[in-house]
């Protein structure tokens, strides 16, 4: 039962040296040890009852405490300042904690409550009954897939904090807590490091409460080694300012760790650890345990040495791992549902025909029977697992699927090998399988093939071995010829359908990305500006390498400043949040969306300047047509959009900005869909 995870700290220069690289280096604690050491069983915190100890760390403790106005348990964690005033202390850490406290994301441990008695700050937060991350890894080998899930809800909660304005700077597997459902929940989001050396404090309050700072004021300044030396990331052996970065390249090192059983970085000592990390010496796993490659170079560029090589946002890395998992996690339970149908049907079906055997292969009846009989006992136990682990059971679907219709396919095999042979009209079975195997499964090309050559090598193992004779050459052919062929068209079938599914699925993904962003996000779109010019740089870069047509559109809304003034900002905000939906529904797969200072802006790849112009007109209908609808009621909205073609004449993006700024002037002269004629504008 724990509430938040705690580190231990090692004081003074000589400690860290010596540090173990898994453990936290902090500042030194204040008087407020003496403080913390005084709260035993029965004290009163705020109005929360101390009832037990959960645990303790060089930045506070942990209690159980009792919650009388609402009759529940939380954790209540006693903060100790670290180094410096200790009025500056407790207003960083509460204000941290005020931060904590206003997120509300499953995959982060709820912070019920802030507050400061005698001098402390505390937070109540929700006791999870569970363990650490380190302790679940621990338990039992656990599969790439499964690691890798657990682990992108880890960061989905990582990158709720980072949209909080809050950065972990220590996270590792020990501050990560699983609960008895499963779930991922971080903790201690800086809050352990949070007291630093700062500015001189403003004078305290008449109550004995710090005053409050301006949100905007910095807490902390850089030259103090903070963090667990296994997970810090380069800047912060090198005591420079840190940022969401920082915890993406602790996150991309945990999960490298979990997932290959070996630190990226190899050293036995902190100094050698410190070089490793700011050269980006990355070693090579000494076994890959079936992680596919693109999971070790999004990781790879997760921990590059210099902040602005790795992935934007932890939402960026996120999404590059999801986009190559998510679509097998949504074909699993159709799969799923596929494998019941078919070990149902084997079930019922592979004792039944043994009435067969009777006639077919009466010398050999028992022996069928018990081939029969261990397909069915083996078709049980599968469905006892999708009924008791589904999970598990989700998670290596096709393994079960590949080795149940293999079981089936040999058994089929042997029952030719006890009659006539290669001439057995048994084989009918086989390809009956082989059918019903390539109409049920959406399986990967790696499946299909492994199912193809172990039903045809085995089949075929008695001829080869010299065990079996062909009595009727024709018969025998002709067997041989429909098997392989079904065997061919349903890995061909398989490996087509997955295709496709594939790519709408990947198309779907990504619009439903696009319209939830801009939907969250009205002021800022898919980018801010300093992001899509980089973008936008790189598009035209790669657009001129594959020789391929670029333009850019630039969207203003008319009258927003007079709607603004007549009914507030708010409503402005909700018309270009409307426009935004608008825009992002118009977009395709790889067109790049955008905010330009206070218009919008878009890139459409692949794109001439007459489809542009066929899109431009097309969106503009599309934003004009119907009114927006805001807490103002409907109100009308026009916009006006310029367009320009990005050429090899084009020397950047800021250019093309500038040619599609003077079509914009001119679309506000007349048509409201201009393109750059190549004359600036008088």
């Amino acid at each position: 039962m724990r509430g938040a995870a705690l580190d231990t700290t090692h004081d003074g220069p000589e400690a860290r040296n010596s540090a173990n690289l898994g453990e936290t280096i902090a500042g030194e604690p204040t008087g407020s040890s003496v403080r913390l050491a005084a709260v035993t069983v029965g004290a009163q915190v705020g109005r929360y009852v101390v009832r037990g100890h959960l645990g303790h760390g060089a930045m506070g403790v942990v209690l159980l405490a009792n919650d009388p106005e609402l009759g529940r348990e939380v954790a209540l964690k006693m903060l100790r300042t670290a180094g410096g005033d200790e009025r500056v202390g407790r207003v960083r850490l509460l204000r941290e904690a005020q931060a904590l406290a206003r997120i509300s994301h499953p995959n982060v441990v709820a912070v019920h409550d802030v507050g400061i008695s005698d001098g402390m700050v505390f937070l109540a937060m929700e006791v999870v009954q569970g363990g650490t991350l380190k302790a679940w890894l621990a338990r039992r080998t656990r599969g790439w897939q499964e690691i890798l899930e657990i682990f992108v809800a880890i960061g989905a909660g990582l990158s709720a904090a980072h949209q909080a304005g809050l950065v972990h700077r220590d996270f590792k597997p020990e501050n990560v807590l699983i609960d008895g459902d499963g779930r991922a929940k971080v903790t201690d989001f800086g809050l352990a490091h949070a007291a630093e050396v700062t500015p001189a404090p403003p004078a305290d309050d008449a109550d004995g409460s710090p005053a409050e700072l301006p949100a905007s004021a910095s807490l902390t300044t850089t030259g103090m080694l903070i963090g667990t030396p296994a997970y810090m990331s380069p800047e912060q052996y090198a005591r420079l300012p840190t940022d969401a970065r920082s915890d993406q390249f602790a996150f991309c090192v945990a999960l490298w760790e979990a997932l290959y059983r070996q630190h990226p970085f190899r050293s036995e000592s902190l100094q050698g650890l410190a070089i490793a990390v700011s050269s980006g010496l990355v070693a090579p796993p000494d076994d890959t345990r079936g992680v596919p490659q693109w999971v070790q170079d999004c990781l790879r560029r997760g921990m590059s040495v210099q902040p602005n090589a790795r992935w934007p946002t932890m939402r960026a890395l996120l999404a590059a791992l999801e986009r190559r998992t998510s679509f097998d996690a949504s074909r699993a339970p159709r799969n799923i549902r596929a494998l019941r149908l078919e070990v149902v049907l084997g079930v019922v079906l592979v004792p039944a025909f043994w009435v067969l055997d009777w006639f077919m292969l009466p010398d050999a009846v028992l022996i069928t029977l018990g081939l029969r009989l261990v397909c069915s006992l083996y078709g049980v136990a599968i469905l006892a697992t999708i009924r008791w682990r589904p999970r598990w059971a989700e998670l290596h679907v096709h393994a079960l699927a590949v080795t149940f219709s293999l079981l089936i396919a040999w058994s089929i095999a042997l029952m030719c090998f006890l009659g006539v042979g290669y001439e057995s009209p048994y084989y009918a079975g086989i390809s009956l399988l082989v059918i019903c195997v390539g109409q049920l499964y959406s399986w990967p090309l790696r499946a299909a093939l492994l199912f193809t050559v172990g039903v045809y090598g085995f089949y075929m193992a008695p001829l080869v071995l010299g065990l079996l004779r062909i009595h009727d050459p024709v018969a025998a052919i002709s067997n041989q010829f429909f098997l392989i062929s079904m065997l061919a068209v349903t890995v061909a079938a398989q490996s087509h359908r997955r295709r496709l599914e594939r790519r709408d699925f990947d198309e779907h993904v990504e619009q439903g990305r696009l319209r939830h962003q801009v939907l969250t996000d009205a002021l800022t779109g898919l980018y801010n500006r300093a992001q899509f010019l980089r973008v936008g740089a790189e598009e035209i870069e790669r657009s001129r390498r594959y020789n391929q047509p670029l333009c850019l559109a630039v969207v203003d809304v008319d009258g927003l400043r007079a709607l603004n003034a007549r009914h507030g900002e708010a409503v402005g905000d909700e018309v270009l949040c409307g426009v935004s939906a608008e825009i992002v529904a118009v977009a395709r797969r790889r067109d790049i969306v955008g905010r330009h200072g206070g218009r919008f802006a878009m890139l459409w790849t692949a794109t001439d300047l007459e489809e542009a112009g066929t899109l431009a007109r097309r969106l503009h209908r599309t934003i004009c047509e119907a009114p927006s609808t805001t807490s103002a009621g409907p109100l009308a909205v026009t916009a006006r959009i310029g367009l320009a073609a990005i050429t090899a004449d084009t020397d950047n993006i800021l250019e093309a900005f500038a040619q599609a700024e003077v079509a914009l002037h001119a679309a506000r002269q007349g048509d409201p869909v201009r393109t750059w004629s190549g004359e600036r504008s008088g």
